[in-house]
């Protein structure tokens, strides 16, 4: 490097040059901008992994929930069809209400 050349940038040390990519190719990474980069593409990752696993829990989640109501569906059957035999039982039987027929 000649003195009085300024087409060359000095070194610093925020930045990495390589000089030799191609015969006028220059490449420069500004250490700062690549730190900063990186630091988005963690948080792009991490989110992501936390709203696909969110997504599954809430999958699972549900799954559950569904099984928990058809076991409930099927017990408040159960005991709708017990109580309507009850009730038949005690319209033939107990009703005090019950009009009684004149001889």
């Amino acid at each position: 490097m000649v003195d009085g050349d300024l087409s060359e940038k000095p070194k610093t040390a925020r930045s990495y040059r390589a000089s030799v990519v191609g015969d006028n190719t220059v490449v420069s990474i500004n250490i700062k901008w690549l730190g900063q980069m990186l630091v988005l593409i963690v948080g792009l990752v991490y989110s992501y992994t936390q709203v696909t696993q969110s997504i599954s829990n809430n999958g699972r989640r549900i799954d559950e929930l569904e099984i928990r109501a058809d076991k409930l569906q099927s017990l408040h059957d159960a005991e709708m069809k017990e109580l309507a035999e009850e009730l038949k039982w005690y319209q033939k039987n107990v009703n005090p209400f019950a009009k009684k027929k004149k001889k």
